[in-house]
């Protein structure tokens, strides 16, 4: 045989061979270690890597994905939960380690492959690895459905006011809707405002006021912000 031939050959074979689709969701901050997308690209070739952008919508990425690079912000999280993604969480550095947090709490769980703060392209390399060759429910995927994702924002509601038993109520019942309306509308879009607007229609409701302001639309999100739900994987990850 021909010096080089073997190898040619095995590159057509190679390229014959379809490759498992990867998503990278970098999110609107972008990656505390620039350089880890493309390290982690170079580590796993045998995985089709994409990143969304006008093109290459994250939700048709998604719906197409064999495994899943993210993040740990809570939007990224929801859109990957809602397709059912086998993913490897990488946290970065957040206010308060939240994202550290919820990595950790999605790997106990076995729902995904959670790392620490700062893994490096090696140990992502070796998470994506570990996802792909398994068959329980973590790496198929079927792990998300116990991440819950219809009716979060009840569910959220539930909790705060757990936490804070009696005293949104107390808020809600000394504020006029309208009010509540205006400070929700003033706010940052996003679940905790979902959740905030849940929270005071409640308030309001037990209060015997009317809850003009702050109303639920049909996608569950607040009428009250003044804005359009913004569309699955919209650009806006968080």
């Amino acid at each position: 045989m021909p010096r080089g031939a073997f190898s040619d050959a095995r590159s057509r074979v190679a390229q014959e061979i379809p490759r498992l689709r990867g998503v990278l969701l970098v999110g609107g901050e972008g990656w505390d270690d620039a350089e880890l997308p493309g390290a982690v690209e170079r580590a796993v070739p045998q995985v089709h890597w994409r990143t969304p952008d006008a093109d290459h919508p994250v939700e048709v990425l998604l719906a197409t994905a064999d495994v899943v690079v993210t993040h740990a912000g809570q939007n990224a999280l929801a859109d990957v939960a809602a397709f059912g993604v086998p993913a490897v969480v990488v946290p970065q550095e957040r206010p308060f380690d939240e994202q550290a947090d919820m990595a950790r709490a999605l790997d106990d769980a076995g729902i995904a492959r959670g790392l620490t703060l700062g893994a490096t392209a090696d140990e992502v390399a070796a998470g994506i690895r570990e996802v792909l060759a398994g068959d329980d429910e973590r790496s198929t995927g079927r792990a998300w459905a116990r991440w819950c994702v219809d009716g979060a924002v009840d569910r959220a509601a539930d909790v705060i006011e757990a936490a804070a038993r009696g005293g949104v109520a107390d808020l809600a019942a000394g504020t006029d809707a309208d009010d509540l309306g205006g400070a929700v509308r003033g706010s940052r879009h996003g679940i905790d405002d979902v959740a905030r607007a849940g929270v005071a229609e409640r308030g309001v409701r037990e209060a015997g006021g009317a809850a003009r302001g702050v109303v639920e639309g049909g996608s569950g999100w607040p009428a009250a912000t003044g804005a359009e739900a913004p569309a699955l994987g919209d650009g806006t990850l968080q």
